[in-house]
């Protein structure tokens, strides 16, 4: 029941960040939700769960959006980082999470915007990047409680 539980919550995340969000976008920016319920699910679970969750939510967002499997290499390392630094945290699992999104919003804004700048030939604009790096940490902070709490809801049943 709670694999059904979490393949729903990963199809609804996906559809609000490809249907809604991405209508719904400022400057071309909108909240990445499967990042943050990455994080978010590597803090409260440990070893092979947080694998089989972060990998099929990450490879839908890539074939759903930009499709060069960014997120699933970044989602996957990340979850390896918290792992590591996660294994035998004994604090706020809250705000823990919320420091880790913090710090890695702008590491994946940054990868994504160079990737979409010099692969793609995206026209580079240093107001549109900066715009773009504080509206994304800013979107990812303010969805962040509303993830943390179904996820942790999820995560106990």
């Amino acid at each position: 029941m709670r694999i059904l539980k979490l393949a729903l919550y990963i199809l609804a995340i996906l559809l609000l960040q490809t249907v809604v969000f991405a209508r719904l976008n400022l400057f071309g920016v909108c909240p990445d939700l499967v990042f943050v319920s990455v994080i978010v699910f590597a803090v409260l679970n440990k070893g092979r769960r947080v694998v089989l969750f972060a990998l099929p939510a990450s490879l839908l967002q890539d074939v759903l959006s930009l499709g060069i499997y960014l997120h699933t290499i970044f989602n996957l390392f990340v979850c390896v980082i918290l792992s590591v630094v996660g294994d035998g945290f004994e604090g706020n699992e809250f705000l823990f999470a919320a420091g880790f999104v913090a710090l890695f919003t702008p590491v994946i804004f940054l990868l994504q915007y160079g990737v979409l700048a010099f692969v793609f030939g995206r026209q580079f604009s240093l107001l549109q990047l900066l715009v773009g790096f504080f509206l994304l940490e800013f979107y990812n902070l303010l969805v962040f409680p509303l993830v943390f709490m179904v996820l942790r809801k999820l995560s106990y049943e």
